[in-house]
């Protein structure tokens, strides 16, 4: 969802769901890198490949100064574990196929778990 959110409203939704989290409470990120040039070529030849017709990447914010999402979280409280896509398909027996790892996307599956309670605003 977060490629989706503009990055005050990605802020604003991490804020409210630290907020609302009791210590040991968890929470699942799969963080996306936006601002890379491989990416939209990436897109690109992905969109051909399946013949689609849409712009995915029209529909997603990249803006230069959007927070890391593990950083956020660890800034507020959260302890963050983090694993690439790959690292974990590999992992899960299910590697990337040759043929496919220059048109994946790259992204970062974090883990977090709230070890410091929220202070009220």
């Amino acid at each position: 969802m977060l490629p989706y959110l503009p990055g005050d409203a990605a802020d604003r939704l991490f804020d409210m769901v630290t907020a609302l989290s009791a210590p040991g409470s968890q929470v699942a990120v799969e963080a996306f890198t936006m601002n890379t040039k491989g990416n939209t070529q990436r897109w690109n030849r992905m969109r051909e490949r399946l013949g689609l017709d849409i712009d995915v990447q029209a529909l997603t914010y990249h803006e230069p100064d959007r927070s890391d999402a593990a950083q956020w979280l660890a800034t507020h409280g959260w302890q963050v574990h983090s694993v690439s896509n790959r690292e974990e398909m590999a992992r899960l027996g299910r590697a990337i196929p040759q043929d496919l790892v220059d048109e994946t996307v790259r992204t970062t599956l974090l883990r977090g778990r709230l070890v410091t309670p929220a202070q009220p605003a």
